[in-house]
């Protein structure tokens, strides 16, 4: 009975208050649960039910003007406020809270009544003045208390059962009246801030009725009058309880990969739009693509072995006993030293033949050259090869050399190739053959070249009118092929090339074989950085809520996604150290490309759930770290094959030319003399000194290195420059052709 009796005094108070309410004095807004709390304005715009002496009394303060409720001594930036009815603000502490806002003419959502129950309601809809915990509409799935421990005063569906819904007001102080001065914003005004964006006219639902904007979460709109907007991972299209998201448009000229929906009321599945349309599968394919692509690739890289094809019956015929016996002297006069060239076919069958004579015995081992016979990426030394297979099969056929025996009229020489005969036979094909240049078509091989069953000497007795400074003068670049054993400069008469080369201005480069297992190697870091992405993005799709990230998961993700090209960049840095200390073939290199992949994948799939997966920057970036990591990891094996033959080529070399050795004495003699009389011992020096850093010489690099000094690996091109300048080129032209539509 006592209860009763407060509960009409309370309401009798409420009625004798409503004239109050009805004019423009100020008052305090109190619950009817609790009577010492008051409806106050905390941090910049939230409402909550503090204590009414508290903290924020000097924000508890309200009147009305017809029907807003305005604070009477609170303003944010000199502007008045007014409570507002934030149907489509969404956080994941509380459900959808009432704030303050700037007081504009025409916004509905600012527009209230006090009924005579004590229900405070908004005018355009059906909510009313809600406490969280007893009974209210809380989309969220949370009805705990704000984080400064009073609870929030949000709105929720009448409920005439519950108290929690009502409130009185108490007078606060009298005369007080609105303040001095009070204009209400423009609604015009309000929008400058939204001008740069196309306003989107509402549109009707499939029904035919209008669609509810303010009933989406409040981060899904621009403004007052835009359409609701969704489609990345952080932003779902969803509406609150009774509603249903129809999507209307997508939004290309935006480039944000954005969609425009708008809230229908009904039970009907939402419309999935934007990048949850597909991005989960996409992800999982991409997953499994990616880690089934890196896990093949690094079985190929480690159970694929390389071999050398069977030699053919054309192949065979070289080796049958001769229908035609040719004069092998008369022959090497007939023709012209410039012509004793062979082909890259040729090289190549040379090479299968080489193998299949090893197989079936025909070549063995000896003491000097104690190679194994299962070896298929060296072989045997040239001068093994010489004495076993080459002047056997040529001595059958009249003492020719091979590449008479191949073309009886000669074949001109495009390319002349130094090399000194401790090379194994198959590494030298691979690496002349990886190097052979464009539009060639004959080289001169010594070993292939000189009648070897033939007395040379009165050949070369005038170094300048030997076959090698003829056939060097016909060709149109020099090849020089390093070795394991020692450097080829090491030998007078590759010196005495290298100077015909450079007296002649020859474009001279370093022949190299290729990376072993190179494309399942390159293959392997993009599809690891696929994996890490699928991975990464359905991670984060299992983390969302119903509406999408809140905005702390979003600041966590932004700091993740800094952090993980932080990582990127760490690891960059730390190749580039390596490159720098010329250690690019260890373990570590390949594990630093493959995190700085992985970091990039990760931010990658951070930026795409923010943005949006068809959002051209994100795409561009994406496209960028695919492209960047697979053409370092390509640019890491072709340096380090660059290195090796750099350090072959220095392998034993002393510095200067004028140490080189020689089998004759009088060879060593006549051509040091020849080199001295030009005065050009130390400019060969130089030469082979940019060459073994270089891996390659032509006159103008030698006048750059003059001026410039010495110069890095010239030899060949960045694949990861090349892509990511390509990508940034298309990217340009794509924004400058949405500029001009």
């Amino acid at each position: 009975m006592l209860d009763s009796w407060c509960g009409l005094g309370r309401l009798s108070l409420l009625f004798l208050l409503l004239d109050v309410v009805a004019s423009e004095e100020s008052f305090t807004i109190r619950s009817v649960v609790a009577p010492n709390k008051c409806v106050s304005v905390v941090g910049d715009y939230f409402v909550e039910l503090a204590d009414c002496d508290g903290r924020w009394r000097q924000r508890q303060v309200w009147y009305f003007n017809h029907t807003w409720l305005v604070n009477r001594f609170y303003k944010l930036d000199g502007q008045a406020l007014c409570l507002v009815f934030a149907a489509a603000y969404y956080e994941t502490h509380h459900g959808r809270p009432l704030r303050v806002g700037s007081c504009e003419e025409g916004r509905k959502s600012m527009d209230w009544v006090w009924e005579a129950s004590g229900h405070i309601r908004h005018v355009h809809s059906a909510s009313v003045f809600d406490l969280p915990g007893i009974n209210i509409s809380d989309f969220a799935g949370s009805n705990v208390w704000s984080r400064s421990g009073d609870p929030q005063v949000q709105l929720g569906t009448l409920d005439l059962t519950q108290r929690d819904q009502l409130f009185f007001a108490q007078p606060a102080g009298s005369g007080l009246g609105p303040p001095q001065g009070f204009e209400p914003v423009g609604y015009r005004l309000s929008q400058d801030f939204y001008e740069d964006y196309v306003l989107i006219p509402q549109t009707s639902c499939p029904d035919g009725s209008p669609g509810e904007r303010t009933l989406c979460p409040w981060s899904h709109r621009r403004g007052p009058d835009h359409l609701c907007e969704g489609g990345p991972i952080r932003d779902r299209c969803v509406c609150f309880s009774g509603y249903f998201a129809h999507v209307l448009q997508h939004t290309y000229t935006h480039d944000t990969g954005f969609w425009i929906y708008t809230c229908c009321r009904g039970d009907h599945p939402s419309d999935v739009c934007g990048d949850w349309l597909f991005l989960g599968p996409l992800a999982s394919g991409v997953l499994v693509l990616g880690a089934s692509g890196a896990l093949i690739a690094t079985l190929m890289i480690h159970c694929h072995r390389p071999t050398i094809a069977p030699a053919t019956e054309e192949d065979l015929q070289l080796l049958a006993p001769p229908q035609c016996i040719h004069d092998g002297a008369e022959l090497h006069r007939r023709v012209a030293q410039a012509s004793w060239g062979v082909s890259l076919d040729d090289l190549l069958q040379f090479k299968r033949l080489v193998h299949h004579c090893i197989q079936d015995g025909r070549l063995r081992p000896t003491e000097l050259d104690k190679f194994s016979t299962s070896d298929i990426h060296t072989g045997p030394t040239a001068y093994t090869v010489n004495e076993q297979f080459i002047k056997p099969v040529t001595s059958a056929v009249g003492n020719v050399s091979w590449a008479l025996l191949k073309h009886p009229t000669g074949l001109n020489c495009d390319v002349f190739i130094t090399h000194a005969w401790a090379e194994g036979l198959f590494d030298f094909v691979d690496k002349v053959s990886h190097s052979w240049p464009p539009g060639a078509v004959g080289a001169y091989i010594c070993f292939l070249s000189n009648p070897q069953n033939l007395d040379i000497g009165d050949l070369i007795q005038v170094p300048s009118q030997s076959p090698f400074a003829n056939a060097l003068r016909q060709s149109s670049s020099l090849l020089v092929v390093p070795n394991h054993s020692y450097s080829v400069y090491t030998r007078i008469w590759c010196v005495y090339e290298a100077f015909l080369g450079y007296s002649w201005d020859k474009p001279i480069r370093v022949a190299r074989r290729p990376p072993e297992s190179y494309g399942f190697k390159v293959l392997r870091v993009p599809c690891t950085s696929l994996a890490v992405w699928g991975g990464t993005i359905l991670i984060l799709m299992s983390q969302t809520s119903f509406y999408g990230f809140s905005k702390d998961s979003q600041a966590l993700l932004s700091t993740l996604e800094l952090a993980s090209l932080g990582g990127a960049g760490a690891c960059a840095c730390f190749v580039l150290l390596l490159y720098l200390l010329r250690k690019l073939q260890s373990i570590a290199s390949l594990i630093s490309l493959h995190f700085l992949s992985i970091f990039l994948a990760i931010a990658v799939a951070f930026n795409m759930c923010l943005n949006g997966f068809t959002d051209v920057p994100a795409l561009f970036a994406a496209l960028v770290s695919g492209l960047g990591v697979a053409g370092l990891e390509a640019d890491r094996l072709r340096s380090v094959v660059a290195m090796r033959q750099s350090e072959q080529l220095a392998r034993g070399f002393a510095g200067s030319v004028r140490r080189a050795r020689s089998s004759d004495a009088n060879d060593l003699h006549m051509i040091m003399g020849e080199i001295e009389e030009h005065g050009q011992a130390d400019d060969i020096d130089d030469m082979v000194g940019a060459l073994m850093t270089s891996n390659v010489s032509t006159r103008d690099m030698r006048l750059a290195i003059k001026l410039a000094g010495r110069l890095g690996d010239s030899s060949n091109w960045s694949r990861a420059v090349f892509l990511m300048s390509a990508s940034f080129f298309v990217f340009q032209c794509r924004q400058a052709r949405a500029e001009h539509l």
